[in-house]
């Protein structure tokens, strides 16, 4: 009986270990819904405390693109390994799934340029890769417009 209690114990403890291992080395995955046909950067600001949380859908965190590209939540940016997932989303509900990151390959795409540690903010570009190497520097997301809040909300 104790080999077996000490076998369920040891399981039981390695259960617990690799629950806390996935839960602090992996995030939620995250989904970027963007409006068809959008083109051009798009700014992510994290905890703004005046903006809504982002919404979940499943394990997803959804970050919601408006057309302005100015995107703010009061949900701290993700820790950890993150998957992302980007989708042009239609009026009518249809969604295309776009690649990332993929270099020297045509076609639309969007490109994870990073996040900025003193403004919270996040940085990317939907379009091919040319256009991004030409489109000047992202729009700066350390200045922060009064409209801000009412504008910019991750949720729909």
């Amino acid at each position: 009986m104790s080999g077996r209690f000490l076998a369920v114990a040891m399981g039981f403890g390695l259960a617990i270990f690799i629950g806390w291992g996935v839960h602090h080395v992996f995030s939620r995955p995250m989904r970027y819904e963007i409006p068809s046909g959008f083109k051009g950067w798009f700014v992510v600001k994290f905890e703004e405390q005046a903006c809504p949380p982002l919404r979940s859908q499943g394990l997803f965190l959804v970050v919601s693109v408006p057309a302005s590209g100015k995107v703010c939540t009061s949900t701290p940016n993700p820790d950890g390994w993150v998957y992302y997932k980007f989708e042009y989303v239609s009026p009518d509900g249809r969604r295309e799934r776009l690649r990332w990151n993929d270099h020297g390959k045509p076609g639309t795409q969007v490109w994870l340029i990073g996040y900025d540690l003193g403004s919270k903010s996040e940085e990317n570009f939907v379009g091919e890769e040319n256009a991004m190497n030409h489109s000047g520097s992202p729009p700066s997301s350390h200045q922060k417009s009064s409209s801000d809040a009412s504008d910019q909300s991750p949720g729909r």
